[in-house]
């Protein structure tokens, strides 16, 4: 299924997700930075009250009573049917993937249903180093054996690191406790490190991570 610009070499998306929202500028900037805004479902309550408008809606629209746009008929609609077995922000992300993007970004991810919320960190897990979670100033995504990433955050800001497969094995720089190549033995191990004054890095040479960064750029390519 193309997108609503065909031609458009899209680098990066946004998808708006219905969970818990605070609406502020820094929300609405990191929007706007994206090549395609997404709206999944009710999501789209939260762009409207930040004075936005997608390029699409997914979902099976039952988190949005009244669509906001329904008379642009710019807007992309990708209705899906109420009874399915992914959610509307996977299919979401997955329609985002398929038009190229090499990023996206969930805003509205966290919070409200647990259930929801840890789904959406298991779409993290599912694609590494391509979905990042943006929620008050922290960014949450997935790393996996053969990626790392180089941080933009400022010294002293918090970063964890927690392991989601066995023999989980990383190498960490520029962090208040480095980690050597060693295994992350405990499921909080790497929980509460610290940015140094030299540029942070992680890499994950075994197994499988999820990195949280208070006040990193959810765009920085790493």
């Amino acid at each position: 299924m193309k997108g609503p610009d065909e031609d458009k070499s899209a680098k990066t998306a946004c998808v708006c997700c219905n969970g818990e929202f605070r609406v502020s500028e820094r929300a609405r900037d990191l929007a706007l930075r994206a090549d395609i805004l997404i709206a999944a479902d009710g999501g789209a309550k939260h762009l409207a009250a930040m004075g936005l408008m997608p390029d699409a809606i997914v979902g099976d629209m039952d988190s949005l009573k009244e669509d906001p746009w329904e008379k642009q008929a710019s807007l992309f609609r990708i209705l899906l049917p109420v009874d399915k077995d992914r959610s509307d922000t996977e299919y979401a992300v997955q329609w985002a993937l398929d038009q190229g993007v090499s990023r996206v970004l969930l805003l509205g991810a966290w919070g409200g249903r647990m259930d929801h919320a840890l789904a959406n960190a298991a779409l993290l897990l599912r694609y590494p180093g391509l979905v990042v979670l943006w929620d008050d100033d922290f960014a949450l995504w997935a790393l996996e054996a053969g990626q790392g990433a180089e941080l933009g955050t400022t010294p002293g800001a918090l970063v964890s690191l927690v392991p989601f497969a066995k023999n989980t094995c990383v190498r960490t720089g520029g962090l208040k406790f480095s980690l050597h190549n060693e295994p992350l033995e405990f499921a909080t191990h790497g929980l509460s490190n610290e940015a140094g004054e030299d540029l942070p890095s992680v890499a994950v040479s075994k197994g499988l991570i999820l990195l949280c960064v208070k006040g990193e750029d959810p765009w920085l390519k790493n």
